[in-house]
């Protein structure tokens, strides 16, 4: 397959390219996802990603067009992808409150410099 691996953090992400899943999963563990607890189309979720604002990882072309899922229509070389992304994510419960959570979203969506003020 000659496709680009992409990642979005959360709805609100960008998404952003990846030479290689081990690099993937460095940035992934930086931001701490955590541990995955169900695939879904295009990506997966976690305690700290769900439902809509879950993590996206697939292969895609130059503009982000999703082409496959990882683990989907691998050649032999890549048919462990998504067993290696569940092994090497590392366990993490982010310490944020729903309504800090919300406030933070509507922040970033909205770009006002008000809603920033009521953050704790």
């Amino acid at each position: 397959m000659n496709a680009i691996l992409w990642l979005r953090v959360g709805d609100a992400g960008e998404y952003e390219k990846f030479d290689d899943l081990d690099d993937a999963i460095e940035y992934l563990n930086e931001l701490r996802v955590g541990k995955i607890i169900g695939w879904v189309k295009g990506g997966f979720q976690t305690v700290n990603y769900h439902g809509q604002d879950y993590v996206s990882i697939f292969y895609g072309d130059s503009e982000a067009i999703h082409l496959a899922d990882i683990g989907e229509d691998e050649d032999e070389a890549q048919k462990h992808h998504r067993q290696y992304v569940e092994c090497n994510l590392e366990e993490n419960y982010l310490e944020v409150s729903y309504e800090v959570y919300h406030l933070r979203r509507n922040y970033r969506e909205s770009g006002n410099p008000h809603i920033r003020q009521r953050l704790p």
